[in-house]
């Protein structure tokens, strides 16, 4: 039962190229935006994906705007108050694995 707590899975389309930062003690971040489509003829509902390490080098090299994926992640809100004395907030998917879902729109990575 445990692998089903904060359990994410979605199929959508990047929205964005990610952008993917490395670190001074090798750490690698990717991050982009993700389009879900809920219903035909719906607004899509957009989440911010980030991933770490492994999964971000993938990221950066399978990931690409517009391709249809899937993703499994979990769950992660955030908040602080920023430099000038605002509360925020931010809620994200820490993406843990990804599948490239129609391989004919990603032939051009092969």
């Amino acid at each position: 039962m445990n692998t089903m707590m904060n359990s994410v899975q979605l199929i959508g389309r990047p929205g964005n190229e990610p952008e993917v930062k490395t670190f001074d003690n090798n750490r690698v971040v990717a991050r982009f935006d993700m389009a879900v489509n809920v219903k035909r003829n719906k607004k899509a509902q957009w989440f911010r994906i980030v991933a770490w390490d492994k999964t971000a080098e993938r990221v950066a090299c399978c990931i690409k705007k517009g391709m249809q994926i899937a993703i499994d992640g979990t769950l992660l809100n955030d908040n602080w108050t920023d430099a000038a004395g605002v509360r925020r907030n931010m809620t994200e998917i820490r993406l843990n694995n990804f599948l490239l879902v129609d391989w004919n729109d990603n032939k051009n990575l092969a």
